[in-house]
């Protein structure tokens, strides 16, 4: 078996879960940064929101791609359950957007799925 199908296989296996959890190397800043943009195409972000920076916050540090999605599901949450008990006269036609604010709420909410120890 040459090396290139060793690894095939190897991957594929581990692929199955057959030997538990597979361990990806984390994140870097950046690549939180494309994983954020990619989760925000389709959601209302508001245009004074830098997901680089909310990439490259401290507490987003050990965050998966998946911890990363809950993030963003969460911060939509929160700015929606904001814009439905807003107690201002707002039409059912004003857009809502998820703000800075949103995502600082929430990353406390969000525990990293890989610990430092890992």
């Amino acid at each position: 078996m040459c090396r290139e199908q060793r690894w095939i296989f190897l991957h594929a296996i581990l692929r199955l879960g057959i030997f538990g959890k597979l361990l990806e190397p984390l994140l870097s800043s950046d690549e939180r940064e494309l994983i954020l943009k990619a989760l925000g195409r389709k959601k209302p972000i508001d245009a004074s929101v830098d997901l680089s920076v909310i990439g490259r916050m401290d507490t987003c540090e050990n965050l998966s791609g998946a911890d990363l999605a809950a993030l963003m599901n969460e911060a939509a949450m929160v700015a929606l359950e904001e814009k439905l008990t807003s107690t201002e006269s707002t039409s059912d036609a004003a857009p809502w957007t998820i703000k800075t604010t949103h995502f600082e709420q929430t990353v406390s909410k969000i525990s990293p799925s890989v610990s430092d120890e890992v």
